[in-house]
């Protein structure tokens, strides 16, 4: 048993969310608490309570309350953490394009501290950032050979940004076994600055990386970081300079354990073992009857203020007054009987296996006792997840797929002739494009991207632009140019593939078909539009959602998350305030 807690200031109420009822003593005590204070109820998992009995709350259920937000932030008792260091100017200017006075303020940031993370918002030029660190400690000797790991779609990319922004030198790693070895070989004993290269090579390549000589390295899209069991992070934590940048928007994507990874190759002494470290803010309990499972947060103020002092995150509406206004919309349509019935047999399917895993885990004895323990039922909720997820964008989805567990429902699915969001999607599309708009659109599903594709190309007579995981890293860059330069064609259609390091703020309008579980990653979509560069005052996001389906529940998700999120790394008001005045200072 645990209880979610949020604050709601404009309600002066703490709202109570339960993940399940059961017959413990906790239960009692906690449902005696309510009788005596409840403000009000919202449902049987739900209640509310006055903001002021947040202390006398603590006192009775701390140890088993999960948080997305600070306890100083409930108690409204802040202190501003506001990081101090030096100013650099020299050098600065002399940069081929001369740094906005917010990208000032990272470059002297990485340039005092040595190690740090730019967790800048999306669009806000973390990769200039970088680059004019080290531009300016190359001019004054400090350094002189810089490793940037990158995913590979944007390897070629950073070339050109390095001569874009610099007077800097830069090869890229590529090719086979043989070609890698030459190329690190000539890096090794040239006056080449920079070496990029992508993770994947690094990990293969690890042994000869630790041979190079380097003064810096710098981990673009650094959440790549985020599992550090995962052999890519134990890679890249062998390497250690003195001077190491890591760049994200998304410093925590889904957890706080993903932070605790990236500071452990930043400044590993900070949060000292994994093990400590669950045990002092990860919340561990019972959910569905299975024992062990991470339930929630606490202690979220001890996280903040320790990452504070190696990260420097700014948002677009503090600092960035030149980009457009964004224009948020969900767009809702309703499942067609032949869809909705689908959908209901999956998910009556779906709620038979989660009741037989409820009884499995309350009666077998290993259970009880094993925290690693899964039954062979649990590989199925993600099957059922996947299958809902495609009924709501458009049952053929699931037709023209290769699961196995969708053949039961062929035969309700061979009646589903359209899908309601798809209409409501090119319902959504026709004014764009005939007013001449420029539209990015995602999902997470190529086969859903080949048959909007289709589509699309029939009703408007134009060849859709492709972006995801099987186009490879030029054929990408030629098509961002060429959507860029020219507007005979006005759509490009986005995998995740296309999420981190792609600048399409030429485009005004961006289309999310389907939503992620993961806010980071919806983030990162928005972020290819709306970004310095942009000419537009305005851009457009347009969420898509069937209702009644497993999209509602992704929309709550996501706002859950960017809520934790928001409560570890985002400003307070006050810190924006100090924030404001010192970039005044220096504009």
């Amino acid at each position: 048993m645990a209880y979610a807690l949020k604050s709601f200031k404009s309600l002066n109420a703490l709202r109570i969310t339960l993940n399940g009822k059961n017959s413990s003593q906790s239960y009692a005590k906690f449902m005696n608490f309510l009788e005596t204070h409840q403000h009000h109820q919202e449902d049987d998992f739900t209640y509310y309570i006055p903001l002021s009995l947040f202390n006398e709350w603590m006192e009775n259920f701390s140890f088993v309350t999960t948080m997305v937000e600070t306890e100083n932030s409930i108690r409204g008792i802040e202190e501003p953490i506001n990081l101090e260091f030096p100013i650099v100017n020299k050098h600065i200017d002399t940069m081929k394009l001369t740094p906005f006075a917010f990208q000032k303020v990272g470059i002297s940031y990485l340039v005092s501290n040595k190690v740090g993370i730019i967790g800048d918002e999306m669009g806000l030029g973390k990769t200039l950032q970088a680059l004019g660190a080290a531009y300016y400690l190359k001019n004054e000797n400090i350094l002189n050979k810089i490793i940037v790991i990158c995913p590979s779609a944007v390897k070629y990319q950073w070339a050109e940004e390095v001569e874009k922004f610099t007077d800097m030198s830069a090869v890229v790693l590529d090719g086979n076994k043989t070609k890698r070895e030459k190329i690190l070989e000539v890096w090794s004993k040239d006056s080449t600055n920079f070496l990029l290269a992508n993770y994947e090579l690094v990990r293969n390549d690890i042994e000869a990386f630790e041979s190079l000589p380097f003064d810096c390295i710098i981990l673009d899209e650094a959440h790549r970081m985020k599992n550090r069991t995962s052999k890519t992070f134990q890679a890249v934590a062998r390497l250690q300079p003195e001077y190491r940048f890591a760049l994200t928007g998304t410093p925590m994507q889904n957890k706080p354990e993903e932070a605790f990874a990236l500071m452990s190759w930043i400044a590993p002494d900070v949060f000292g073992g994994i093990t400590k470290f669950r045990e002092k803010h990860v919340v561990v309990g019972e959910k569905f009857g299975k024992r062990f499972v991470d339930l929630g947060y606490k202690n979220l103020d001890e996280i903040r203020e320790k990452m504070a002092p190696f990260i420097l995150r700014r948002l677009k509406k503090d600092v960035a007054d030149e980009l457009p206004t964004i224009v948020h919309s969900t767009s809702y349509s309703e499942m067609n009987a032949p869809q909705k019935a689908v959908y209901t047999a999956i998910e009556t399917d779906k709620a038979a296996i989660q009741k037989t895993i409820k009884e499995i885990y309350e009666t077998s004895a290993k259970a009880q006792s094993d925290p690693n323990f899964k039954t062979p039922e649990e590989e199925l909720l993600s099957g059922f997840r996947y299958m809902q997820i495609a009924v709501s964008d458009h049952p053929h989805l699931l037709l023209q797929g290769k699961s196995k567990m969708a053949k039961k429902y062929l035969p309700l699915l061979k009646k589903c002739k359209t899908s309601p969001k798809m209409e409501e999607l090119f319902e959504t599309l026709k004014p764009l494009i005939e007013n001449g708009h420029k539209v990015v659109m995602f999902s997470t599903y190529t086969t859903m991207l080949k048959i909007i594709y289709d589509r699309f190309y029939t009703q408007f007579d134009q060849e859709p632009y492709v972006i995801a995981g099987h186009i490879d890293a030029k054929q990408r860059q030629a098509q961002i140019k060429r959507f860029r330069e020219y507007d005979d064609r006005q759509i490009m259609l986005c995998s995740d593939a296309a999420n981190y390091g792609i600048n399409l703020q030429f485009a005004d309008v961006l289309i999310n078909y389907d939503l992620p579980w993961n806010p980071a990653v919806i983030e990162q979509r928005y972020g290819r539009i709306h970004r310095i560069g942009s000419t537009y005052e305005q851009v457009t996001m347009i969420d898509m959602v069937t209702k009644d389906t497993i999209d509602e529940k992704i929309l709550k998700t996501l706002e859950t998350k960017r809520d934790l999120n928001s409560g570890l790394i985002e400003k307070t008001e006050e810190e924006i305030r100090i924030m404001i005045k010192q970039l005044e200072e220096i504009a």
